[in-house]
């Protein structure tokens, strides 16, 4: 049976593939790059990874691991890091990269938060965008930052940052296809 959490998550995600198809259908281009998330990850290999690092991952960024374990190319070139990512793989050298220098830049000084308290959770090749959560255990944990030279937008958990992107995305494919018309 499913829970609220499970159906909000079914919902984000089922718009935001809506919003990414119809971007990719609109767009002659093909700026942005359609893919769609990743398969989920079971509860087993979510409570793997948080014995394995010693940090429980905040809730609402958990409930997304386990409808979707990542989601490549899911801004432009930024992808959501699923398990593998959050492990060393793929763009989470660049994350850490990024991170470094936007506290080495007091960008993070600017915005209240620190290095240490933050696990980025997705980045973009070629592009100065960071994604990053506020582990838990600390204040403001599960809060999330999106960075790109400076903070484009705060939000309270992993699911009001996706609930916006999706958002976006669906009002940015309604715009392409109207100028379509």
């Amino acid at each position: 049976m499913m829970d609220a959490a499970d159906t909000v998550w079914s919902v984000l995600l089922g718009q935001m593939v809506v919003a990414k198809q119809a971007i990719a259908e609109a767009d002659p281009g093909r700026l942005e790059p359609f893919s769609p998330p990743r398969p989920k990850a079971t509860e087993v290999e979510i409570a793997a990874f948080e014995i394995q690092t010693g940090q429980r991952l905040p809730t609402s960024y958990r409930e997304f691991l386990s409808h979707a374990n990542g989601w490549p190319y899911f801004y432009f070139d930024m992808d959501l890091f699923g398990l593998a990512e959050l492990s060393g793989s793929g763009q989470h050298r660049l994350a850490d990269e990024l991170l470094t220098i936007y506290a080495d830049d007091e960008v993070l000084d600017d915005i209240g938060l620190d290095h240490d308290a933050l696990l980025p959770v997705a980045a973009g090749r070629g592009m100065r965008h960071l994604v990053a959560i506020v582990r838990t255990g600390l204040p403001d944990a599960g809060q999330v930052t999106w960075l790109d030279g400076e903070q484009v937008g705060r939000y309270p958990d992993f699911r009001a940052y996706f609930t916006a992107m999706t958002q976006f995305l669906m009002g940015q494919a309604l715009r392409l296809r109207d100028a379509q018309s």
